[in-house]
């Protein structure tokens, strides 16, 4: 899982080189099916609390399930 962190910091500190905030938000979105319960993924909502919204879903194992394009995660 750090490792999964860092690379979610190395992509909103451009070190990668700039990279879409749709393609970072589709990385910490599928981070956090995996790690449900990892802050670091969750998503910040405008009144500064945490959106829990996948942590207990089965929309979350689902999504889980379909990480053929995030190879490094498995």
């Amino acid at each position: 899982m750090q490792n999964c962190v860092e690379v979610l910091e190395l992509l909103r500190r451009g070190d990668f080189g700039q990279v879409a905030q749709e393609i970072i938000d589709e990385y910490r979105t599928r981070c956090h099916t995996i790690f449900p319960y990892a802050t670091a993924f969750m998503l910040a909502l405008p009144n500064g609390t945490v959106d829990e919204t996948f942590a207990d879903s089965d929309a979350a194992a689902a999504a889980a399930a379909d990480t053929d394009s995030m190879d490094c995660l498995a």
